[in-house]
């Protein structure tokens, strides 16, 4: 069977599901909430998907993740890369990982840097 959305999990897919429950709880929501406000707009979401999201047991589509940095009040970008410089690489891929500086640089389109590739010797 081929992989599916479902299945395929990585770095960014991680990130997305701990930024969507830091920011939902941080904003004192709960996962109704959360799924009253992208209902109101326009993007149906029961909070059980929700949930799935938070978990990382489905992957946000891009649709999904605009509709959940509204309903959250904060950009796609704070969803997908981490907003504190902990001082590790950003993963961007299970393979490939950017400087906090750098992976917020390249996904604002401010530049370019190559990234440190992981290979099975240097994981």
């Amino acid at each position: 069977m081929a992989p599916t959305r479902e299945t395929i999990k990585g770095p960014v897919r991680d990130q997305v599901a701990a930024s969507v429950r830091t920011r939902r709880e941080w904003l004192g929501l709960s996962l109704a909430d959360v799924a009253a406000l992208l209902t109101q707009l326009g993007h149906g979401m029961g909070r059980h998907a929700v949930l799935r999201i938070e978990t990382g047991a489905r992957a946000a589509s891009v649709d999904d993740l605009c509709a959940l940095a509204l309903a959250l009040n904060t950009s796609p970008l704070a969803l997908l890369l981490p907003t504190t410089d902990t001082g590790e690489p950003v993963k961007i891929t299970s393979r490939a990982a950017l400087k906090f500086d750098d992976a917020w640089r390249w996904a604002r389109g401010k530049g370019t840097s190559r990234p440190k590739i992981f290979t099975e010797r240097n994981e």
